[in-house]
């Protein structure tokens, strides 16, 4: 029998697509960053971002049906920043969300180039011993049971 294992971790493409939610207009990320230091750091650093491409582009798609659970499946399709080569193809539920996959190929291109404008890979990489924290403390608490 193969031994099951969970890999827990922060990935650079969630930690990414993210932050765009935070910088959309109807984010109400001011009144909670009082209560998560990290939250602060993130929107104080990308927070002079809020106008970006990609953050527009993000608020047209959701006010055409985009959802924030198409916007979190994302990842799963993309390589990791700051390429985010398309490495499988979209679904067709994400591509529905986006009222069609020329416009998701749209958002991932601006998505590459807020990456690049913000430099997240160095925010990332300066950030990597709190990710680690926190996968290590997920770890703790994850109670796996035999299937």
């Amino acid at each position: 029998m193969s031994k099951k294992h969970v890999e827990v971790y922060i990935d650079p493409k969630v930690e990414l697509i993210s932050i765009i939610p935070l910088l959309a207009p109807w984010s109400n990320v001011s009144t909670r960053i009082k209560e998560y230091p990290y939250l602060r750091g993130v929107y104080n650093y990308f927070g002079k971002w809020k106008n970006h491409e990609a953050v527009q582009f993000f608020t047209k798609l959701m006010y055409s049906g985009f959802s924030i659970d198409a916007l979190l499946g994302l990842p799963t399709h993309l390589s990791d920043p700051p390429e985010l080569k398309i490495r499988v193809e979209f679904s067709d539920y994400i591509i529905e969300k986006a009222r069609g996959k020329e416009r998701v190929e749209i958002f991932v291109r601006k998505l590459r180039k807020f990456c690049r404008d913000t430099y997240f890979v160095e925010f990332y990489s300066k950030h990597e011993d709190f990710y680690d924290k926190v996968a290590k403390t997920l770890r703790s608490r994850l109670k796996l049971r035999p299937l």
